[in-house]
């Protein structure tokens, strides 16, 4: 078999397995904290756009390559975007502070506690995210990086 074929054909799995750990990630943000507040919502558009180019990327695999590696890197900008946006809750939890939980009131300015549903959600991002990232540099590397070695001769004896 042809080792550029393969290389594409391990690529291409690639890029589709990150397409769909992306997707997966965005159905646990929107499903995970189940009818409570879920401040983790915009990330779920971060990971649809990048699972969007990863699928757009696997479709155009032969055609051109510049724009496939312009699909692999806002894709993989789209996944860091969606880890970091996750990661701001609670971190901005930690830096302002939150009010006690109910019935106290809680104070202008300041922000209600964070459910264990979006808990759930921020790991669960920024899991599926991190994956999806390892396998779209996976994809990169089979398809741009690795090349076949081409093959050397023996050396030759010297005649006598």
């Amino acid at each position: 078999m042809n080792k550029a074929f393969e290389s594409n054909r391990i690529s291409d799995w690639c890029t589709w397995a990150a397409c769909g750990v992306a997707t997966l990630g965005g159905v646990v943000v929107i499903s995970a904290p189940a009818g409570g507040s879920n401040r983790v919502l915009g990330v779920a558009v971060a990971l649809a756009v990048g699972a969007a180019m990863l699928a757009a990327s696997a479709l155009t695999t032969l055609r051109m390559g510049w724009l496939n590696g312009l699909l692999y890197a806002t894709a993989a900008l789209a996944m860091l975007y969606g880890m970091l946006l996750a990661l701001s809750l609670p971190l901005r939890l930690a830096v302002e502070g939150a009010c006690r939980p109910a019935p106290a009131p809680c104070p202008l300015g300041f922000d209600h506690p964070q459910t264990s549903g979006e808990t759930f959600a921020v790991y669960a991002v920024v899991m599926c995210a991190a994956l999806a990232l390892v396998l779209i540099f996976v994809a990169i590397e089979v398809r741009y990086i690795r090349k076949p070695r081409p093959t050397q001769a023996p050396p030759k004896d010297p005649p006598s």
